[in-house]
Formats: structure tokens, C-alpha cells, sequence
């Protein structure tokens, strides 16, 4: 028999040499003595002890207590304190560790045996008590029937996998709940509540079983047959501790108690009110049995079915000689590739068209013959539901193609606005040196209107493709909403605009031309709803979208600001709400809408981190709201709409100008030439850098496009700035590519220049960053 091994934990050398000895001279085997927390830890490690006896008072960083603390929680070794000490926050502090025993020094050699007896019996039985409760929870668990399991207050202690499958709680949502909460249940014929089993244990004192149609509504409201019993839990006084509920779902026995009494007309009864196409063929393959669904489905009368072959009218001609040598194994055999499966096929009608079937045979032997059951489900509609998912599918990859098209039609809109920007300069030039009586002077400033147009249309096109934010600032929302409603509400007297503004409305971080163009699109699609005259309600207020609602919208949880805008117009069918952001989607006719200005909104507001959504319905108006992710920090005062005229600002300083395309050197050179400055120019980022290098103590500013081949502007910048931290620099582009253009703002850029521009527009710019 293997000796009981004991570890000795004692600072003291000559006390732990006389523990050791005594224990040897008991019988039992000491595995070490260790001298500090410490060693003691590592010892337990190294050869599991079956005892631990632990000196309460160590020296080292861990005493007693929490180097007993670390073995209990580790190994569940029992441990007996060996103390000194018996001032009452140390025993305070021991009991936490449910320690097996203490021995106050000094003791003798029968203290010391009966308290490693006591605790070795103690160890004992509390692990054959883990050992048997473990061995119960696992029968439990693994029963057939359902059990809950509560306290003597009819609290859930315990509920196995089957109570879990039928009440539809899971035990960690249980435990801890009235039983009457978990288990509700119903008498079936009365719908009256039924005495929680628990109570009734409670008043009987013994087993009770309930009573006939009992129902559980499961969490979901299923109503799930059930029938068993429930028995007290009683401790060795006899008290009623608690409460085993077990029980079963008798549906199933319900059915087959069913079926044994229905007779044959019951039977007939059932198939004939079955959906499914019920066919019965004899050891010949003739049709002995056609149900009502069979004649729906394939237009035979059941005096047109019944003794005719099957493949004479259900079989398609193509395949009537693969069928007649499978049923002629059948007959012999009673096997066959379709027995005791479900396979798809093409059956045929009365009227001559085909139509797809699930067809499932059983082989069924009479009197020594081979006669068949089949069951034959029309599948039409879940074919035409296929088919409508791959219709879906394809939408799906049709939105992906719309991703790819905003993707080039941003690439698209920066590369026109290149070119507007060199039509654009060399009229501005032209503009210039032109008197206003010159008869060129008016049509140039057509042209430049023309310029303007084209760049509204880029703004939209970068608007879908998500890349036309490049001027963000924290922004007070009510003041710039509050604007643009005035503004429009100038323009259109028979619309009755009402604003509801929330006080002190969070700040935002936008793009103030952006959200501007955003709002005004809203205040036409309303205005246009509303073509004799209607309401348009504005409507601001603070929200939260938790982890919850922001599932729907794929954005970052937190403080939003939300803007609604509502008007009493016509209103949207559902069809139409689906679509209404898709690009190039409009309800307007032909010539009278480019379809860009939802999907420019939907672009815009995704651009700022934010949601759109519509809520409408015919005749009664829509509402889009809006959800823009709040900043800490007050709101910024909004600019004026309309700036005073600003005159062309005049410098000196000389420039480096860097850009790729060719025309924008040309005419940024004669821009920045007739406004006095002198210019250098650089077609890509080596030649920028070392330009920048050799002229760095001249040049007073660089215009660096942000798209360079093969270093990015937003690289280039990183390199100037190395070289002069104080550089100035002016950012050009026709958009920003993923916020690159905010990203060098952030890093120090002075200011930001949208290409097409104006030499008025590049004059005050200019100024602004040199003399700032």
C-alpha cells in the first residue's frame, strides 16, 4: 500500500527536522520540507503531496496563507496550519483558504497524528462528494428526459441539455430564476394556468405527477405536450431541500398512440388532405391508390388513375425505358436506386408539360410481392425560389459592380477635374489680361461658368465614390442647418419650413460644403414631392447608437448627432425606398434627372463615418434621417453663405509648383507668373525633393499634388518636412484618395486647393498660407 506523502512547509529548521521525523515515525512519508512560500510552490510542482502541513508565519515574499492560497487553487491539496499565532485576523485570513485543520505549537506527537488523520478523512470524503456529484450532474445531463433542478424556494439550480431543448432557456440564463418563470405551463383543454409543480411538492411532501394535457410554452411560445413528475430533495433530517422536476415531450407518443387508433378510413382521410401527391403501385406497376394532391398536381381524376400503369402517365417518354427496367428489378428484388431516398426528377402532366418533383419510394412486400408508396411533392415554387436567389445573387454581384464603377468614376472625376483645371487657368489668364469691354471678355466668363458646371457634376460623381470630403472642421450643425434652410426657404414661399433644434446639439466633423450640398438636395427631393404646397419638419437631437443598432448600419458605436427632414408629400412605395440611393436611379422622366443626387448624399454621409435612412410610405410623406458621428469640443460658428468680394491677392515669393500633369505645370506656371511670383516646377517627387533641396533657403512655399508616380504626395510631404519642418505647403488635387488629403493636413499642410480653381481662388489662398 502506497504511503501517505506529506510536504512540510517550516522556516524554522530544527522544528521542521522534529515534524519530519515524527511523521516518519508514524508511518507516513515526508515528499520535502520546505523553508519559504517559494520552495514550497516549486516542491508541491515537482511531487504532488497528498497533505501539506504549512507554518502560517513564513519569511520570504509569501507567507503561509497565500503560498496555501496558490496550492489549493492549483493542486486541491488539503493543507493544516501549523501556528504560533491565534490572534483573530490571521484566522480571519486562513479561513478564506479552507484550511483541513490547525496544530498551535507546541504540540505532541497524537495532536499531530489525529489532525493529518482528520484532514486526510476529510480530504477523502469531500472528493468522493466532488466524485458523486460529478457522477450525478453527468446522469443527469445525459438522461433521456428533461430535468430542472431547484432550492427550497423554488429557485432553478440545474436544468440538463433535453429541459434546455424544450423550454428554449439556457441553464446559465435559468439558474438563479423562479421555477415559474422557466417552466410555464398550461392545461391544453382549460389554457389555465397550471401550480407550479414546486409548490405543490411543497404542500404534499412527496411525489407529484401532473395532471393529463399539460402544455409548456416553451420561450417562444411553442407549445410542447409534456407529462412526468416532480420529487422532493430531502436532507438526512428529512427536510424538503429542493425540488427534481422531470419530464418528457409526448408529442411524438402522442402520434403513434394516435395512429395505432385510427383505422383504415382515418388513414384515407389523412393522405387525402395531404399536399403531397400519394401514389400506390401493385406488384404490376399499376396505380392502386391516387389521393386528392395527385390529382391536383398531374390533372388525373382518380377513375382516369386507378389501374392504369404509372409510366403510361406520369413518366416523360425519354425516360420510360430507363423506369421499365428499374421497376423490373424491383419486382423481383424489391430494390432500386430511388428506395428508401428522395431524388429529383421531371414528371409529367395530363396536359403534356413537365414539371419538377421530389419523389420519395418506400417498397413495401404483400403476401410475398413487391408492391411500392410513393410520395411525390411538386417543387415548382421552391425552383422558382431558386431561381429568385440567384436572381438576388445577382443583384449582389451587380452592387459589387457599382462599387467598382464608384471606384472609377472617382478616378474618372479627379482626372476631369485635371482637365477642367487646365481649361479652367488658361481662362483665367486669358480673363486677365482682358479689359471687361474686350468682346472676348463675356465669353470666356461663359466658359468658366461652363468649367463650374462641369465641376459641380465632378463633385457629385466623387460624392457616390465616397472621395469628395477634403475640408473637414468641427462644425455647430443646428447653425449650419439653420442656414441652408433660410436660404432655401427664401426661394420657395409655399413651403411652410418648422425647425425643431435640440439645445446643445454635439459637434460634428464635416465637410460644411458637403452636408450643405447634402441638405439641399433633401430640401428639392422634398420640395418636388410637394408640388402644390406641404410642411418641412427639421428636426435635430443627441443619440447613441450602442453594439446593438449599429449591426444594421456597419459603423462604430457612440454619440451621433441625428437630423431628420420630413416633408407631407407624396410619399415612396416600398420598391421605390429600396432603390432610392442606388446611382442613377430616378423617379423623375428622361432628361429630367441624372440620378446622382441620392446616391451623392448616401456617398457623402458614408464618406463622414455616418448613416442615411428613409422611412416613408405612399400619401404620407418621407422622412430621411441622418446620423453623424459627434467630437468632444463646443461647434464652430458656421461661415457666412455669402463672403464678401475679395479682390486677386499679389506676391512675390518664389514657389515650388509639383504635379504630374503637364498642362498644370503650364498653366500653374502663367497663374502664379501673372500674379507676380517666381516659380519653380517639378513633375514627380525625386524631382520635387531635390528641387526643394537645392533652393530650399528661396523657396517660400511648395503646391505639391497630392497623386505623383511612384511616390505619393503624402510621402513627398514627409520628406519636405524632414528637410524644413517650418515648410509651407499648399495641397492640390481633384480629391483625396482614403482621407490622404486630412491625413497630411493633420501632419502639418497648411492649407488644401481643389483643382478646377480660379486665379482669384489661388491668389487668396496663396496669401492666406504665406501670411499666416
Amino acid at each position: 500500500m502506497t504511503k501517505t506523502q506529506i510536504l512540510v512547509v517550516e522556516d524554522e529548521g530544527i522544528v521542521a527536522e522534529d515534524i519530519r521525523q515524527s511523521l516518519q515515525n508514524m508511518g507516513y512519508m515526508v515528499s520535502a520540507v520546505a523553508s519559504s512560500g517559494e520552495e514550497a510552490l516549486k516542491e508541491t510542482a515537482k511531487n504532488i503531496p497528498d497533505l501539506v502541513l504549512m507554518d502560517i508565519v513564513l519569511r520570504g515574499e509569501l507567507d503561509g496563507i497565500e503560498t496555501a492560497a496558490q496550492i489549493r487553487s492549483r493542486y486541491n491539496i488539503p493543507v493544516i496550519y501549523l501556528t504560533a499565532y491565534t490572534d483573530v485576523k490571521t484566522l480571519e485570513r486562513a479561513k478564506l483558504t479552507e484550511p483541513f485543520g490547525y496544530i498551535v505549537k507546541p504540540f505532541d506527537g497524537r495532536e499531530l497524528r489525529t489532525a493529518v488523520e482528520m484532514a486526510l478523512y476529510k480530504s477523502k470524503m469531500e472528493n468522493r462528494l466532488l466524485e458523486r456529484e460529478e457522477w450525478l450532474s453527468t446522469i443527469l445531463k445525459s438522461i433521456g428526459d428533461a430535468v430542472i433542478v431547484t432550492d427550497e424556494k423554488g429557485i432553478v439550480k440545474f436544468m440538463n441539455s433535453i429541459a434546455q431543448s424544450l423550454t428554449g432557456w439556457q441553464e446559465k440564463e435559468a439558474v438563479g430564476e423562479p421555477l415559474s418563470r422557466i417552466f410555464n405551463i398550461i392545461n391544453e383543454k382549460t389554457r389555465q394556468q397550471v401550480e407550479d409543480p414546486a409548490s405543490k411538492v411543497f404542500q404534499e411532501g412527496g411525489i407529484v405527477g401532473f395532471a393529463n394535457h399539460t402544455l409548456l410554452i416553451a420561450r417562444d411560445g411553442t407549445e410542447i405536450p409534456i407529462d412526468d413528475s416532480g420529487a422532493p430533495i430531502k436532507n438526512a433530517k428529512g427536510d424538503i431541500t429542493g425540488v427534481v422536476i422531470v419530464f418528457q415531450d409526448i408529442t411524438q407518443r402522442r402520434k403513434a398512440e394516435q395512429a395505432l387508433r385510427e383505422s383504415e378510413e382515418k388513414y384515407r382521410t389523412i393522405t387525402n388532405f395531404a399536399q403531397d401527391a400519394i401514389v400506390m403501385l401493385d406488384d404490376q406497376g399499376n396505380i392502386s391508390y391516387w389521393n386528392p394532391a395527385a390529382e391536383k398536381i398531374f390533372g388525373y381524376t382518380p377513375e382516369e388513375a386507378l389501374g392504369k400503369k404509372m409510366h403510361m402517365l406520369l413518366v416523360p417518354e425519354k425516360y420510360q425505358e430507363v423506369y421499365n427496367i428499374g421497376f423490373g428489378k424491383f419486382r423481383k428484388t424489391g430494390q432500386g436506386t430511388a428506395i428508401g431516398k428522395t431524388i429529383e426528377l421531371s414528371a409529367m402532366r395530363k396536359d403534356g408539360t413537365e414539371c419538377p418533383v421530389e419523389l420519395s419510394i418506400a417498397a413495401i412486400q404483400i403476401q410475398g410481392k413487391w408492391h411500392a408508396t410513393g410520395i411525390i411533392r411538386d417543387i415548382t415554387k421552391r425552383k422558382q425560389a431558386e431561381q429568385e436567389k440567384e436572381k438576388l445573387q445577382k443583384q449582389f454581384q451587380q452592387a459589387q459592380k457599382m462599387e467598382s464603377i464608384g471606384t472609377l468614376a472617382g478616378g474618372i472625376a479627379h482626372d476631369f477635374n485635371n482637365l477642367l483645371m487646365g481649361i479652367q487657368g488658361y481662362t483665367s489668364l486669358m480673363l486677365n489680361d482682358l479689359e471687361q469691354t474686350h468682346p472676348f471678355y463675356t465669353r470666356l466668363k461663359s466658359m468658366q461658368e461652363q468649367v463650374e458646371s462641369g465641376a459641380n457634376l465632378t463633385a457629385q460623381l466623387l460624392g457616390f465614390a465616397r472621395r469628395g470630403k477634403y475640408h473637414v472642421k468641427p462644425t455647430d450643425m443646428n447653425a449650419l442647418i439653420r442656414k441652408s434652410a433660410h436660404m432655401f426657404g427664401r426661394t420657395k414661399k409655399e413651403i411652410s419650413i418648422r425647425e425643431k433644434y435640440a439645445k446643445d446639439l454635439w459637434t460634428v466633423k464635416v465637410d460644411q460644403g458637403q452636408i450643405e450640398q447634402v441638405l439641399l438636395n433633401l430640401y428639392v427631393n422634398a420640395w418636388q414631392a410637394m408640388p402644390d404646397k406641404g410642411d418641412l419638419v427639421i428636426d435635430t437631437r443627441n443619440v447613441i447608437l450602442d453594439e446593438y443598432l449599429i449591426q444594421t448600419y456597419y459603423v462604430q458605436p457612440g454619440k451621433y448627432i441625428k437630423i431628420s427632414i420630413t416633408d407631407t408629400g407624396v410619399g415612396m412605395d416600398a420598391e421605390t425606398q429600396r432603390q432610392i440611393f442606388d446611382p442613377f436611379f430616378t423617379t423623375k422622366g428622361m432628361g429630367r434627372g441624372t440620378g446622382l443626387g441620392l446616391a451623392s448624399v448616401y456617398g457623402i454621409i458614408k464618406g463622414h463615418g455616418g448613416v442615411i435612412n428613409v422611412e416613408s410610405e405612399k400619401a404620407h410623406g418621407t422622412t430621411f434621417n441622418i446620423y453623424l458621428p459627434a467630437i468632444e469640443g463646443s461647434g464652430v460658428v458656421v461661415q457666412e453663405a455669402f463672403p464678401g468680394p475679395q479682390e486677386i491677392q499679389r506676391g512675390n515669393e518664389t514657389i515650388l509648383l509639383v504635379d504630374d500633369e503637364q498642362i498644370i505645370l503650364d498653366v500653374g506656371r502663367g497663374m502664379l507668373d501673372a500674379l507676380g511670383y517666381k516659380v519653380l516646377t517639378a513633375s514627380e517627387g525625386d524631382e520635387a525633393i531635390e528641387r526643394y533641396k537645392a533652393n530650399k533657403d528661396k523657396i517660400d512655399m511648395v503646391i505639391l499634388d497630392m497623386i505623383l508616380p511612384g511616390m505619393s504626395g503624402q510621402e513627398v510631404y514627409a520628406i519636405l518636412k524632414g528637410i524644413n519642418e517650418k515648410i509651407k505647403v499648399l495641397i492640390s488635387s481633384g480629391y483625396n484618395i482614403n482621407g490622404e488629403a486630412t491625413e497630411i493636413l493633420q501632419q502639418g499642410a497648411n492649407n488644401f486647393i481643389q483643382k478646377p480653381f480660379t486665379m482669384k481662388d489661388l491668389s487668396l489662398i496663396i496669401r492666406e498660407v504665406l501670411d499666416t
